[in-house]
């Protein structure tokens, strides 16, 4: 395990970067008709990457 100190508000907002990210990859292929499962992937770790934060 690593003992080292972190910056827990620092990756807070990397992975909220990430899933907003995320979100915005979804929105722009559902608009430009990319494939609903892409899609659905890019929603799904929108939601999931700040679950990893609890």
């Amino acid at each position: 395990m690593n003992d080292e100190p972190y910056d827990k508000s620092a990756l807070i907002q990397y992975r909220m970067d990430r899933a907003r990210e995320s979100l915005n990859d979804a929105r722009l292929m559902l608009a430009q008709k990319g494939s609903y499962a892409g899609v659905v992937n890019r929603a799904y770790y929108a939601m999931f990457t700040p679950r990893l934060l609890c």
